[in-house]
């Protein structure tokens, strides 16, 4: 109700541009104007104010200049309601600016270039493949023709990046192999967890589980069939029967928890690949549509 209160006011106003006379608005529909009506009340009454002032400041400015005459106005006019209507479609300001997606592991770019380097398709050495070489190596991909993946300092810090980032990866995973060597000769971990049974993280029993349920036996077997199986000694002398029952639905559980996870980051990258698709395909017909075609030549 408040709001068409003030969408009234805003009308009468602008009514009274051919009167140029003053126009009264109640303060419960002040209240309610939003900054663009504010800035067309303040261009109706020729009063001056920056561009970037805030709505408080605005609206002070506006009831200080009620009493003056509405006058008509019609290109600044246009441009407030121009900039209303973008106000007040979110969707279309988006459509009207793509703004660059963000650098984070769901970028497909990034990723691209990550497994590039990782697999030693992009050398870690920018000596061996400077940032234009890797450049023009793959911009053709669809992941490289994304807004804000031009050539330029942007690219080349972003490559750079990957780079030390991916080399202190490979540097770090050496000394935390051999610091976990020394650290498991020094403390070996214990044969008996602290109930007092065998351990099961990292256990023989454990990846013969996760192999038994990869294969389907555990829906195709009972829990007792298959813990009694011939050839699963194992898990008889690891766990008793009601522990077997848990550690199979603790297994699956875990299964289904890191296909989620991957599945919603492929998801992920799918999603924004489309976008680069459809920004793509949009590129292309403004670039048709404002291209001349060639008219015949006249016969003489």
């Amino acid at each position: 109700m408040d709001n068409d209160i003030a969408h009234r006011f805003v009308i009468e106003s602008s009514l009274n541009r051919m009167t140029n006379a003053p126009v009264a608005i109640p303060k419960e529909a002040l209240e309610r104007l939003t900054v663009a009506q504010i800035k067309a009340e303040l261009v109706c009454r020729n009063v001056a104010f920056q561009s970037k002032l805030r709505k408080k400041a605005l609206l002070d400015l506006l009831k200080d200049s009620l009493h003056l005459a509405v006058v008509e106005n019609t290109e600044m006019l246009n441009k407030t309601s121009a900039s209303a209507k973008l106000d007040s479609h979110p969707k279309q300001r988006e459509e009207e600016k793509e703004m660059p997606m963000v650098w984070n592991d769901d970028h497909p770019a990034r990723k691209l270039l990550y497994d590039e380097i990782a697999n030693g398709s992009i050398p870690l050495s920018a000596d061996e493949m400077g940032p234009a070489e890797v450049y023009c190596n793959y911009c053709d991909t669809i992941e490289l023709q994304m807004p804000g993946m031009e050539y330029g300092e942007t690219f080349t810090r972003r490559l750079r990046g990957l780079r030390e980032m991916i080399a202190g990866d490979f540097d770090r995973s050496s000394r935390d192999k051999n610091a976990l060597q020394i650290a498991m000769k020094v403390h070996p971990p214990p044969r008996l967890n602290h109930k007092g049974k065998p351990q099961w993280n990292g256990s023989l029993a454990q990846a013969l589980l996760k192999y038994d349920i990869s294969q389907g036996r555990h829906e195709t077997m009972t829990v007792m069939e298959l813990y009694n199986k011939e050839n699963r000694e194992l898990y008889r002398k690891t766990l008793s029967a009601e522990d077997f029952r848990w550690k199979i639905q603790q297994e699956v559980r875990t299964k289904k928890y890191l296909y989620t996870l991957k599945y919603r980051s492929e998801l992920k990258l799918k999603s924004n690949i489309e976008k680069i698709k459809k920004a793509a395909k949009k590129n292309h017909e403004k670039i048709m549509k404002g291209k001349p075609t060639a008219k015949p030549n006249d016969e003489k």
